[in-house]
């Protein structure tokens, strides 16, 4: 008898498994990051959560030698990823039955649920490529680093 199995989990499992493995050895050796570096941005649509933050750590780590990353990174919208937030599902009943009471509530949450991790990489990514950053390309990122970050609730986001 054969083990039953779902047709994209293992798909799913190997990707995953990709990423950690690139992750660990990036860690060692970051030039392996030149070799796999369009792979990864050509699968970073798909990609949600830690394993979002796992593809723009191993992007970090080679920022400044992968070419026009942060053109790629646009096409692919970095700037979600620096603005990037969980929303928990208590906010998410209440916004959608309408409680005014509880809209200062839903802010709250919001604020407090950021996905710090991914924000962090991002921010890291910035700082690796901020030499070679062209004025029009620190324009674009302006706004959302001082909207975001200012009173970020995390001191490493701040500070980076």
């Amino acid at each position: 008898m054969l083990p039953s199995s779902k047709p994209t989990s293992g798909k799913r499992n190997g990707t995953v498994q990709f990423l950690n493995s690139l992750h660990k050895v990036q860690l060692n050796y970051p030039e392996i990051t030149d070799v796999f570096g369009p792979r990864l941005l050509f699968l970073f649509p798909q990609f949600l959560g830690e394993e979002r933050t796992l593809a723009l750590e191993i992007l970090a780590g080679r920022a400044a030698h992968l070419p026009d990353l942060l053109q790629s990174l646009q096409g692919l919208n970095f700037l979600g990823c620096l603005k990037h937030k969980y929303v928990t599902t208590p906010s998410l009943i209440a916004h959608c039955c309408g409680i005014p009471a509880m809209e200062s509530l839903i802010m709250f949450l919001i604020h407090c649920n950021r996905d710090e991790a991914t924000q962090f990489a991002s921010l890291s990514i910035i700082y690796g490529l901020c030499d070679s950053l062209k004025p029009a390309q620190i324009k674009y990122l302006l706004d959302t680093l001082i909207l975001e970050f200012s009173n970020h609730s995390s001191v490493e986001c701040r500070v980076r």
